[in-house]
């Protein structure tokens, strides 16, 4: 079949290349026939440099010159919706192998969004359950950092994921595919695939629950999470600034467009205890109109912790504590196994 063999050429072409090397078939569009011996396979080129061009036209010419590579970038939608903010409406999935889904999330950044959703998942482990943490930021992967992973991810023979296992989880993030210091500079139309790849093309263990870590903000790879993925309910977290309260309010209603439960919110960094006299000064500004989870104090442990790839709920009774009542607030009638 000719598109079959257009994408076998690009995979070829890239297979040297660590971040598009996986995802080089997916960008064979389609093959048309332009006369009785010579086709035209269509290729997005959003993410390709020159330097991948050149390698493309030359594995085709190489390979089959029957076969002509065209380069196109993505499209804008031809006819768009009368409301351009109301969400496209279509049926969501679960994930397989996952039995609920729970998203971590604020739409601000810094607040300390990955850190809960960490510990919240090895928590979740702790009480029983088999849990797995999806990081969800693929241009800013927080998670093998937060759990000290440094091996780089695998694919099984089928092409699909094969989650790592860090501190009894199972974790999926794009921090394995990248190096440290890379950047990331992808479109929205194939950052957002690749999300629903981690999603629907990765062999998860029969989990009890996944936690998935949201990036910040209300942009496509939220958007398209939301859309197509069946979510239990939603966790937010926020700290007392009034600027993290504010983007707060804009996940809230992201969330609700989507009809996603909202089970409470995680105030993060919302006092300061000191550390002689141990007397506690309450940070926040305003009372929420959420159902509070869980408190958590501005406590440079907690930083050290995740610089550390160690989390603190592993090693601190306090917080372990925090965290096992946040589990079991989120599924009842789970005994610790540790």
């Amino acid at each position: 079949m000719i598109l079959e063999k257009a994408k076998q050429i690009m995979a070829m072409a890239l297979h040297g290349d660590r971040v598009l090397g996986s995802l080089a078939p997916e960008m064979v569009l389609a093959c048309e026939k332009l006369d009785r011996d010579q086709w035209q396979a269509t290729i997005m080129s959003d993410q390709l440099t020159l330097d991948h061009k050149i390698k493309i036209e030359k594995a085709f010419a190489t390979q089959d010159l029957s076969i002509k590579p065209y380069f196109r970038r993505s499209q804008p939608r031809k006819t768009p919706p009368a409301n351009p903010w109301q969400p496209t409406v279509q049926k969501k999935r679960k994930i397989p192998g996952v039995g609920q889904v729970i998203v971590v999330g604020s739409c601000k950044g810094g607040v300390g969004k990955s850190t809960i959703a960490a510990n919240l998942a090895c928590s979740l482990s702790i009480s029983g359950l088999r849990a797995g943490l999806l990081d969800a930021d693929l241009y800013g992967p927080s998670d093998t950092q937060l759990l000290n992973i440094e091996e780089k991810m695998q694919t099984d023979e089928e092409g699909f994921l094969i989650p790592q296992v860090a501190h009894g989880i199972e974790v999926l993030s794009f921090g394995s595919i990248l190096d440290i210091h890379e950047t990331l500079s992808w479109r929205g139309p194939l950052a957002s695939k690749t999300l629903l790849d981690f999603c629907f093309k990765t062999r998860f263990s029969e989990l009890d629950v996944l936690v998935i870590d949201l990036p910040p903000g209300t942009g496509d790879i939220p958007l398209s999470l939301l859309e197509n993925v069946e979510i239990a309910g939603a966790i937010l977290v926020t700290t007392p600034q009034l600027l993290a309260i504010r983007d707060l309010y804009k996940e809230i209603g992201l969330l609700n467009k989507f009809s996603v439960p909202i089970l409470g919110v995680v105030e993060n960094q919302s006092y300061f205890q000191c550390p002689h006299c141990h007397e506690a000064t309450d940070l926040r500004l305003q009372s929420l109109p959420l159902k509070t989870l869980m408190r958590l104090p501005f406590d440079p442990m907690i930083q050290r912790s995740s610089d550390l790839g160690q989390p603190v709920v592993f090693h601190n009774n306090e917080y372990r504590e925090s965290f096992r009542k946040l589990s079991e607030n989120l599924f009842p009638n789970r005994s610790e196994n540790h």
